[in-house]
């Protein structure tokens, strides 16, 4: 066999067939497919390759190059140089070409000397080296394949490769084989092809392969390199198995904490609905509405603990995601301010808020992780803060809104602030730790970096700390706000009357919502299941339904959908209301049909503003009153409030024994044995908080005191 490499220059595709044909009329084979075939068997052949023709190999791979021409190799099994040479010599003649020949290479045939080199160093290769012949006959094998198989080389040489192929497969491979072998192509290792091939004992074994053609003077053979990826293939499934083991640890704890989030808020839910509809009462006492504000905060306490530890699952499992709005900023950050200020006046410390330059009005971000983030580290602030004040600063810088805390709390050791953000961990005064999970600022730092931030922190024990984060708002032009639901002062409508079916198969839930609505002057019907829910629609044609999702036999989604078949959204809005508080929830909703979502516990003033939203009615509102109704018959500045002798002498024993817990039941007794007495019961209270006790002495010597309030 000869090869001769050439650089014809070839300026139209009709030249190329022309060439074509004068080689093929010649008897040769004029081709640019990948000849690297021809020559190339596998890399570790690379350097034999080199020694035995003499050259670098790469300069003996020709393929197409530039468009102006092409590199052509010219095959043959008979012919010599000088018959090659007769056909270049016709291609100039009659095609008027320039051939330039690279280097000629006479009987470039692998002799049977170089072969028996090429297996010495085939048997050094760590893979199985398997060779066949045109028809799939194994010529060669190395020791590597009895190792990986089994067979001893005579055992192979002379079968065809479908020893080395499964039962169930062995049938399909001869085809395989035959088309490969009519236009055969190199394949390395690794080309992410995985087989399956058979032992002698009849195992099996997963391996990958490459497929190198070779010419030899008999024809051209087929080398493959087989590698036994088992082991790979045990560590993959063993890899995937963990992570098997893992989601599914992970799917059972998500279900574990959805589960409990929902028996949890569904109490929390009575005792934060009733907290809310008790403190509507103008009759409580002053005593009722301190316990009640107690209940209400104990339980918010609660849920911000349920809330804490699913936000770190969902972060975890990467279920958290981002949902942006345009929301008001200032409306925003004086909200947050104002609670911040409130819990800072209970613990005697001074609050600032400073709005360190124009802030936008609106903004478009996520507004709750916002918040919880502010929320957490204004929290922390006031919580290890005993002297001194806490500052809330925002303002722009370097193009971001940079929001910082200081405060002049006990202030952070170096060597903990690393530990500041793990979960679970509180750092600083033990004392402290009774309160709260050690999940507040781990939360924070997780929230900051979904929104590309990062919570950054300056401490000096002893004298404080500092936290910040820059965030790059978008600020958001034309925004008009919702208007604001002060559910305190709401007494009914405006407009005709509206009905609201109230669906949920637990009675504490629907009471809540009943007497939350009803004073308000809407007509209230209840449903425990959706089969009660949907024969109810047909006959009260509800303007809206409160529909819980988590119900038996037939759930909130699927009540939805069949509501939405008989009812458009005009006619009925639905809203849906759970307790479970995962996204998919929400997003599932609105697919059934639902046009949006409470979570329980709800907040009244959340309630009061989808209704006023979707119903488009304008809320009524009482007159503005002083801080107690009673306070409408206050008397006149100066004029004297009597106490009776029963109570001023109760009082006067109490007073001077500095029983303050005793002045305060005798207050609320002097309120439920006459009402007219609330002023004095009133004022009783507040010299008890101030800790004026000779004052509540003197007046209860003078059966009683000015009014000078």
């Amino acid at each position: 066999m000869a090869v001769i490499g050439c650089k014809i220059e070839v300026s139209s595709p009709e030249k190329l067939g022309k060439i074509k044909s004068i080689a093929a009329g010649e008897g040769f084979n004029l081709t640019n497919e990948n000849p690297e075939a021809l020559l190339v068997i596998s890399d570790v052949w690379t350097g034999t390759l080199q020694e035995t023709l003499g050259i670098p190999v790469r300069k003996l791979v020709w393929a197409s190059a530039a468009s102006d021409h092409t590199e052509i190799a010219i095959v043959s099994d008979k012919a010599t140089d000088s018959e090659i040479r007769q056909v270049l010599r016709r291609l100039r003649r009659e095609l008027g070409l320039e051939v330039e020949v690279h280097r000629l290479q006479n009987e470039l045939v692998i002799s049977r000397k170089q072969e028996e080199k090429f297996k010495k160093i085939l048997q050094s290769t760590p893979d199985a080296i398997v060779i066949v012949d045109g028809q799939g006959v194994i010529t060669f094998t190395n020791d590597q394949t009895q190792s990986l198989f089994g067979y001893l080389p005579d055992e192979l040489i002379g079968q065809t490769l479908e020893i080395l192929i499964p039962d169930h497969h062995r049938h399909q491979h001869p085809a395989h084989r035959e088309k490969f072998m009519h236009k055969p192509n190199a394949r390395p290792m690794g080309t992410g092809l995985d087989l399956m091939c058979r032992r002698k004992d009849g195992t099996h074994l997963t391996v990958e392969v490459s497929l190198s053609p070779i010419m030899t003077e008999t024809g051209i053979q087929i080398a493959s390199a087989i590698r036994d990826v088992t082991p790979r293939k045990m560590a993959e499934e063993e890899i995937k198995r963990a992570r098997d083991e893992a989601q599914n640890a992970n799917k059972a704890k998500s279900e574990f904490l959805a589960n409990m989030s929902h028996e949890l808020r569904t109490p929390l839910n009575a005792i934060l609905g009733y907290s809310q509809i008790l403190e509507k009462d103008k009759t409580l006492l002053t005593s009722q509405r301190e316990g009640l504000e107690i209940i209400r905060r104990s339980g918010e306490h609660l849920l911000t603990l349920i809330n804490d530890i699913l936000d770190l699952s969902k972060i975890e499992s990467g279920h958290m995601e981002l949902h942006r709005f345009d929301f008001d900023f200032i409306d925003f950050l004086e909200s947050i301010a104002e609670v911040a200020r409130l819990r800072a006046r209970e613990k005697g410390i001074a609050f600032i808020f400073e709005k360190l330059s124009d802030l936008p009005a609106a903004v478009h971000s996520d507004e709750k992780k916002l918040r919880q983030i502010l929320f957490n580290l204004l929290s922390n602030a006031v919580k290890f803060t005993d002297e001194g004040g806490v500052a809330f600063k925002v303002g722009y810088h370097e193009g971001k809104i940079r929001f910082q805390i200081e405060d002049t709390g006990v202030g952070i050791a170096p060597e903990k602030v690393e530990e500041l953000f793990l979960p679970f961990h509180q750092v600083g005064d033990k004392a402290r730790h009774v309160e709260g999970t050690g999940l507040g600022l781990a939360i924070s730092q997780r929230l900051a970096k979904m929104l590309d931030s990062e919570v950054k922190i300056k401490s000096i024990p002893g004298e404080g700390s500092t936290f910040w984060f820059e965030i790059d708002l978008v600020e958001v032009e034309g925004f008009t706000a919702a208007p604001k639901v002060n559910e305190r002062s709401v007494i009914g409508y405006s407009g005709e009357r509206k009905r609201v079916l109230i669906v949920d198969d637990k009675w504490e839930n629907r009471s809540v919502l009943v007497k939350m609505l009803t004073p308000l002057g809407f007509e209230i019907m209840e449903a425990k299941d959706g089969f009660e829910c949907l024969n109810k629609v047909v006959h009260f044609k509800p303007h809206v339904i409160l529909l819980d999702l988590r119900m038996p036999e037939m759930d909130g989604f699927e009540v939805a959908r069949r509501v939405r078949d008989t009812r458009r959204k005009s006619e009925t809005v639905i809203i849906a209301v759970s307790a479970s508080v995962f996204e998919h929830n929400r997003e599932d909703s609105v697919r059934s049909g639902c046009d949006d979502f409470i979570a329980k516990p709800f907040q009244l003033s959340r309630i009061l503003g989808l209704l006023q939203s979707h119903l488009s009615i304008s809320w009524v509102y009482e007159n503005e009153l002083t801080e107690e109704t009673e306070t409408r018959n206050l008397p006149a500045e100066h004029s004297f409030i009597i106490i009776s002798e029963k109570f001023s002498e109760a009082i006067y024993q109490a007073a001077m024994m500095g029983d303050v817990e005793e002045l305060l039941i005798i207050a609320d007794r002097m309120e439920i044995e006459n009402r007219e007495n609330f002023l004095a019961a009133k004022m009783i209270r507040k010299w008890v908080k101030a800790f004026e006790i000779s004052r509540i002495t003197k007046v209860a010597q003078e059966k009683g005191f000015f009014y000078d309030e």
